[in-house]
């Protein structure tokens, strides 16, 4: 039964296996015949123990060398002596190591048991046993760390914490704090990860461990980071670059210079980025862990995607790709591919785009990595639109059932609905086109509100933060405090002396205070006279910003922003609302103008244009530039009828226009307030295929959206 779980590659190293097993049980055994020519019971025992002893730093030695088939041979054999012996101590000392052997083949599973039998042996009370007891916690927080089962792994840590502060070791209880802070982070519970980390910073500044200080001052900025605080971040990220600089350690140097990189990114300095992560690949490559610089690679690769440079993002991914594979990390390559193919979209390449995306979906599905698998999908589908719509169809609707079991998946959602509103309106199926369009709007309301919440929440948190580290301050200040009181009782000569100095220094603060104070006064009061001319200045400035940002520069009609606003504050009113109308205006054959006559005129001929229809409106009308040569007008209170009106009224005038001796005509689609419709967008969705009617029937029309219109067209 020992031998179920060995995995022997070949019979050569099966027999170097079973060599060094019998090396080690001829001497376990040598050793043991010795003990038993002994004469006290006593001398027994302990050569029992040197033979142990013996066989568990032989499986340290095979689990160093990572030959774990033998090692396990070996923990099997052990347990069946240690046993007949009944020594706990040495029971603990081997499933200590039985766990850490399961650990690292990442079967943590089996660490987790391994280490529980052990715990369930401790039942003394002395130090070294409570060090070890913490330590076999620490080890069942690490596996289900992996496991990625953070709440067993917090609880965990926390119980090895507890014991630590009972052995008042201030180091485990340091590191112990740093743990369960990094555990909250991915928890996304910040303010419990910063209060864990700024109690654990508080006892390394002691500065008896420089490398452990900087390895929590990055974890704290990495926290900052995730709230968005960040310059709050690069603060702590720089002391701890400034410290593995004077320990001279180039491993940790590279790791921090990716995380300000990483800050800089979030801020969208993306060239103060890049020069971090170049700062990361010139270290000597031997000194910086490969999947640092896979890392830095991979940042470069998305950088220079962004930034429009194709091919040096393709030299970067590819770096990264050939590092992660030479570590067997392959998915870690998957968001590599979907990068890759990204880059060969944007260049038009649809077949190698198209080969890489299969391969990211591939990864993705096998690490069930569901964001990843719902995006290769969504690329998948964009690329296939034109040559088998059907396919791509098939591969959106896989992504949007994929979608529903990843709760934050909302903004891959929202591209899949996009893609079949545009497939469905495409097709002449504008009722499911529609369908898909209000799905969309309902998502993006819901991920605005979750926005919206986590911003709140991250605000909270900033706030609370400053708290903590006052309130921790305060803690510092009491500490010294402490020592003085300490420092008292010691010595009273010294104590009256820091109590005259203490005196003195009171007197000089106090005069100092009372100078400051008339300072900040006057300070004050000139900065209130000048905020006050600030104001009154800001105000007219910003009655003129609001005036140009609700405006179209080119033809002085509303923006799409203003639109929108007064549409849902229209909407608002609408069960007492008794007539509305909307009318989609585009301007037919613009492209043919732009082309033939240049841009400038076709400037001229949207001015022309929008200056027609505001004429032919009034002051309770919008009349908004919708897209490029489109317009969309607002009509409140206007029975369709009225709204025909006005749109003939707008077709007529503009046909018998000139622009430069160009001869223009405009296509009309209305849409009343006949049906109940539950957004702004239901309204101008039905306008636009009015619209949509005129074009297709000819243009230089006006048409009203029935749905008799879509029933029939459908049928």
């Amino acid at each position: 039964m020992y031998f179920k779980n060995l995995n022997i590659s070949s019979p050569q190293i099966y027999l170097s296996r079973m060599l060094a097993v019998f090396v080690l049980v001829v001497m376990s055994s040598h050793l043991l015949a010795l003990s038993n020519t002994t004469e006290s019971s006593s001398e027994k025992t302990i050569t029992t123990d040197q033979t142990i002893n013996i066989q568990l730093d032989g499986i340290k030695s095979l689990i160093k060398q990572k030959d774990y088939a033998a090692a396990q041979l070996m923990v099997n054999l052990l347990f069946d002596e240690v046993n007949e012996q009944n020594n706990s101590i040495k029971q603990i000392e081997l499933y200590t190591l039985s766990g850490k052997l399961y650990y690292k083949q990442k079967q943590f599973y089996k660490a987790i048991n391994q280490f529980e039998k052990g715990i369930t042996l401790i039942t003394a009370k002395d130090d070294q046993s409570k060090k070890t007891l913490a330590g076999l916690y620490h080890e069942i927080a690490q596996s289900y760390k992996h496991l990625q089962n953070i709440p067993n792994s917090i609880e965990n840590y926390e119980k090895g914490l507890k014991i630590q502060k009972e052995r008042k070791d201030n180091f485990f209880i340091a590191m112990a704090l740093k743990n369960i802070a990094m555990a909250q982070n991915k928890q996304q519970n910040y303010m419990k990860a910063l209060e864990l980390a700024q109690k654990s910073l508080a006892i390394l500044e002691s500065g008896k461990w420089p490398l452990r200080h900087a390895q929590v001052l990055l974890i704290t900025g990495i926290i900052y980071r995730n709230i968005g605080h960040y310059e709050k971040s690069l603060d702590y990220i720089q002391q701890a670059k400034a410290i593995y600089e004077q320990e001279d350690d180039i491993q940790h140097l590279a790791e921090v210079d990716n995380q300000i990189g990483l800050i800089y990114t979030s801020l969208d300095q993306l060239n103060n980025a890049k020069s971090f992560y170049q700062q990361t690949l010139d270290l000597p490559i031997e000194s910086v862990k490969p999947e640092t610089r896979a890392a830095a690679f991979r940042e470069l690769g998305v950088i220079s995607y962004h930034q429009g440079k194709l091919t040096e993002s393709k030299k970067m991914l590819r770096s990264a790709q050939d590092i992660y594979e030479s570590m067997t990390k392959l998915s870690k390559t998957t968001r590599i591919e979907l990068l890759l193919g990204r880059n060969y979209l944007q260049q038009g390449k649809l077949v190698t785009a198209r080969s890489y995306f299969k391969q990211s979906y591939a990864l993705a599905s096998e690490f069930k990595q569901i964001e990843l698998q719902i995006e290769s999908l969504n690329y998948l589908g964009e690329v296939l639109i034109k040559d088998d719509i059907d396919q791509a169809i098939s591969l959106f609707e896989k992504a949007l059932t994929l979608s529903s079991e990843k709760v934050d998946a909302k903004d891959q959602k929202m591209k899949t609905y996009q893609w079949l509103k545009e497939i469905e309106k495409q097709r002449g199926n504008l009722e499911k086109s529609l369908e898909y369009s209000e799905k969309r709007y309902q998502l993006s309301l819901a991920i605005q509100q979750e926005r919206e919440n986590l911003d709140f929440t991250k605000n909270q948190v900033i706030l609370a933060s400053f708290k903590l580290e006052m309130e921790l301050e305060g803690l510092r200040e009491n500490a010294e405090l402490n020592t003085l009181k300490l420092t008292k009782q010691q010595n009273e000569l010294a104590i009256m002396k820091q109590l005259q100095q203490i005196s003195e220094l009171e007197i000089k603060k106090n005069r100092f205070a009372n100078w400051l104070l008339i300072t900040l006064l006057l300070v004050f009061s000139l900065l209130a006279l000048y905020m006050l001319y600030q104001y009154k200045n800001t105000r007219a400035k910003n009655k003129e910003l609001d005036y140009l940002a609700s405006r179209d520069p080119l033809t002085n009609c509303f923006n799409r922003r203003v639109l929108y606003l007064r549409f849902n504050k229209s909407l608002e009113q609408q069960e007492t609302l008794q007539h509305y109308s909307v009318i989609l205006a585009d301007i037919d054959s613009f492209k043919a103008i732009n082309d033939t006559y240049g841009h400038t005129t076709g400037d001229q001929v949207i001015q022309g244009v929008a200056n027609i229809l505001q004429n032919n409106t009034s002051e309770h009308d919008t009349v908004a530039r919708f897209g490029g040569e489109e317009f969309c007008i607002l009509l409140p209170n206007a029975k369709q009828e009225d709204a025909e009106k006005v749109a003939e009224k707008m077709r007529l005038e503009i046909e018998n226009s000139r622009y430069e001796s160009v001869k223009v005509t405009c296509s009309f689609g209305i849409a009343s307030l006949n049906h109940q419709v539950e957004s702004n967008l239901t309204l101008i969705e039905r306008a636009d295929m009015a619209l949509y009617q005129s074009k297709y029937q000819g243009r230089n029309q006006v048409s009203v959206w029935q749905r008799q219109d879509i029933d029939s067209k459908e049928s």
